[in-house]
């Protein structure tokens, strides 16, 4: 997956040399962190190496400045241009239509990596040169011939907005369910001595038959009202699940090999066609 840069962020100059640094050192942090989530390389305008950025030095020049490893990091990260061959379509949707970023004292302001970050629906990265650059989202205006509409750019500019994006990033990611190895009988089973526990004891022997399925981890509080088979996912694995036959609608807490949200999300989709 490629990261796009925003273009507009080079407009607001360093106040001094530290401040030069210390942008482009958080720049090279940010990308780092949405390395880890996945990104191959960030594009960017074909002029950015040789964009003045401070003192009169261009910005491949300035690089020298920050620590060789950041600077490294960058030069082999940023990859310009910001379409690569054969996106030519995309090209022709930014030809036809206009976009504009839509933040408070930066309106009207034609963008071009914005645009293209929301085509490519990725992750827009600016330089953190204004605080307007300080969150996870933009809104840019879209002007067709017909009408204009306001979207929503996922962004980042300091590696905390890595934080809000781990989710979509996992989603956009191919599901790769991992199984157990443990043999059912020794998987750990967990019930609170409640009304009910003999009806969920007979479901975990059955449950943690199934490869998906690491231990039975406790009862759930009674929920009559529960329609749903599976009440809750969890990010770490874990799973709500609810007798809904009983009147009581039991339940239990059960530990899945689920490593994120939407894998453990699939394993439930297995579990309740197997089992509910």
């Amino acid at each position: 997956m490629d990261l796009i840069f925003n273009e507009v962020s080079l407009n607001d100059k360093p106040q001094n040399k530290y401040n030069a640094k210390s942008v482009l050192e958080l720049l090279a942090e940010t990308c780092s962190c949405l390395k880890k989530l996945g990104f191959n390389k960030i594009r960017t305008v074909n002029n950015f190496w040789i964009q003045e950025y401070f003192e009169n030095k261009d910005i491949s020049a300035f690089l020298s400045e920050i620590s060789r490893t950041k600077g490294s990091f960058l030069r082999s990260f940023i990859r310009p241009p910001y379409v690569a061959n054969g996106n030519e379509s995309v090209d022709d949707k930014f030809i036809e239509n206009e976009y504009y970023l839509n933040e408070s004292d930066y309106e009207s302001i034609s963008v071009t990596g914005l645009a293209y970050a929301y085509f490519f629906n990725t992750i827009a990265v600016s330089l953190f040169s204004n605080d307007i650059w300080n969150k996870s989202e933009l809104s840019v205006l879209e002007k067709t011939h017909e009408n204009e509409q306001e979207i929503a750019v996922k962004h980042a500019s300091k590696s905390e907005h890595c934080e809000a994006h781990k989710d979509w990033v996992t989603s956009q990611l191919p599901v790769t369910l991992v199984k157990t190895k443990m043999y059912w009988k020794n998987k750990e089973v967990k019930l609170r001595d409640d009304h009910g526990k003999e009806v969920l004891l007979a479901f975990a022997k059955k449950i943690v038959k199934s490869e998906y399925v690491i231990k039975v981890v406790n009862s759930l509080p009674f929920n009559p009202q529960e329609n749903n088979f599976t009440k809750k996912c969890y990010p770490n694995g874990q799973i709500e699940l609810v007798l809904i036959e009983t009147d009581r609608g039991l339940g239990l807490i059960i530990q899945t090999t689920g490593r994120n949200q939407s894998e453990t999300e699939e394993i439930a989709k297995i579990l309740e066609k197997e089992f509910k």
